[in-house]
């Protein structure tokens, strides 16, 4: 009943309730052993002509597809959830800028490059947007320290911003005061 309850059934990824409980557990485990972490979210792009063309069917067989990309492109050590909709958040325990940018534009890469089999027999593409951000290590030297809650909040800008300059994309989110602010 646990499992299910924190599962999202259609994509077997962890569902919206429990990456609240991850990020609370990540906040008091960050106080105790600081280390970077990076989250990225991602959207399918014009899923709803996807739906629109294929129907719901059509649809879930995608958010199925998607979810199996998703945790199979990830280390154990991440922990990869259904956010709503189409859209995914991944949690990168450990990652710095740079980690989460290659997770990021690979995950876009592979996502371009597959082909779904639908159930009638036609096939679809898909892409994403994908917008991440990095927290900083309590002991790194950063101005502000910022939530969790405040870096998933810039990743979901990230996303936004990757959706207005055209989809098919990964786009970071830089920290708040920086020069490449978003």
């Amino acid at each position: 009943l646990l499992v299910m309850a924190a599962t999202d059934p259609l994509t077997k990824l962890f569902n919206r309730r429990r990456i609240t409980e991850i990020i609370e557990y990540e906040i008091t485990r960050s106080k105790r052993e600081p280390r970077m972490m990076a989250f990225l979210i991602g959207d399918i792009d014009h899923f709803k002509s996807i739906n629109d063309t294929f129907g719901h069917s059509g649809g879930d067989i995608v958010l199925a597809h998607v979810g199996r990309l998703i945790a199979g492109a990830f280390r154990l050590s991440d922990i990869a959830v259904r956010y709503g909709g189409e859209e995914f958040c991944v949690v990168l325990r450990g990652c710095n800028e740079s980690d989460a940018a290659q997770f990021a534009q690979r995950l876009v890469r592979e996502a371009r490059s597959q082909g779904v089999r639908l159930s009638d027999g036609q096939s679809t593409q898909f892409t994403l947007s994908v917008g991440y951000a990095c927290r900083p290590s309590e002991t790194e030297r950063a101005p502000h320290v910022e939530s969790l809650h405040e870096v998933i909040a810039r990743a979901d800008q990230a996303l936004y911003r990757a959706k207005r300059e055209g989809r098919n994309q990964a786009v970071a989110a830089f920290l708040p005061g920086s020069m490449a602010s978003i």
